[in-house]
């Protein structure tokens, strides 16, 4: 085929001589999608352990071209990815846990309590934010001079480990996210290197 012969140019880096042309951005698209390409024929050509599988088939989706481009223009290049997926929830292939039809239908909505949405898609009126110490709207928690009511929400802070707020409320510094997993904040625990 004709395009063959330019395809291993495609295959280069771009050079920083290339990045203010017209055609650096489609230069991009095409070197991105062919390390995709190449990803995905590495994928189905050997069978893999599910612990793998489930880390290249994160990277491939992550990535913008699986997000943005490659479901518009190559439909069944996404059902090829889409297809290696396993949604962590319900265990059917097809999708990711994020986008579960099936939690989605049990999930109670934070705001209304109704069952088959999310707060944020609620057709209800929002309600007031609430402080979690004395159940007051003028203030939220970390505002709060009162004494916790009794019954009043004892979960403590992710943040500095306290009750009394919750760590969006939190008047401490944030700590930086940290692995789950071995507490290292170089990664988190999707990436653990220690996961088993």
């Amino acid at each position: 085929m004709a395009n063959d012969v330019h395809l291993p140019m495609l295959l280069h880096p771009i050079s920083s001589h290339h990045t203010h042309t017209w055609a650096s951005p489609f230069t991009f698209f095409f070197f991105s999608f062919a390390q995709l390409v190449r990803a995905i024929t590495q994928i189905s050509a050997f069978p893999r352990p599910p612990s793998l599988t489930r880390s290249l088939t994160r990277s491939l989706t992550s990535h913008s071209l699986c997000t943005s481009a490659i479901p518009s223009f190559f439909p069944r290049l996404s059902s090829i990815i889409m297809s290696t997926m396993t949604c962590y929830k319900c265990g059917e292939a097809g999708h990711m846990s994020r986008s579960c039809p099936r939690v989605a239908a049990t999930r109670s909505c934070y705001n209304c309590g109704e069952t088959g949405h999310m707060s944020r898609d609620c057709p209800s009126e929002r309600k007031p934010k609430s402080c979690y110490n004395c159940g007051s709207t003028e203030h939220l928690s970390r505002e709060c001079t009162n004494e916790a009511k009794p019954g009043a929400d004892t979960r403590s802070c992710y943040n500095c480990g306290s009750t009394g707020h919750l760590s969006r409320d939190c008047p401490n510094e944030r700590k930086p996210k940290a692995c789950y997993n071995c507490g290292s904040t170089e990664h988190l625990s999707r990436e653990c290197p220690d996961r088993h």
